[in-house]
């Protein structure tokens, strides 16, 4: 089983980094269980925000391929900035398996962030 790991945070515009605490961020979380990955997706935000997201999901490898988009919106509006669960998936990773995640939030059509696993 390979499983290829690297994250990413894109932000529209660069600041301070004391600016950086405030603004928008989001983040996949991986666990696993046995021969089976289970993603989360999560945003989290110091204000109130609301937006839409896009969670996809692929592996391809030895035992076959699958492809997983969920798609929706949502509203953070927690004061102390607590992460807010988007969407979960789950894959079966055998032999030589290979693993992609990608959730990118948006406000409007901007680019809030991107996570990429």
């Amino acid at each position: 089983m390979r499983l290829v790991m690297a994250t990413s945070l894109l932000l529209p515009h660069m600041a301070a980094a004391t600016d950086m605490a405030e603004r928008p961020g989001c983040f996949i979380r991986l666990s696993r269980a046995g021969q089976v990955m289970h993603l989360s997706a999560f945003v989290e935000s110091a204000y109130p925000l609301m937006g839409s997201y896009q969670f996809r999901v692929g592996k391809q490898g030895t035992s076959g391929h699958s492809y997983n988009t969920q798609r929706g919106a949502f509203q953070a509006s927690a004061p102390d900035g607590s992460a807010v669960l988007l969407g979960r998936a789950s894959v079966r990773l055998v032999g030589d398996d290979n693993l992609r995640a990608d959730l990118t939030v948006f406000a409007g059509r901007d680019i809030i962030c991107r996570a990429v696993l």
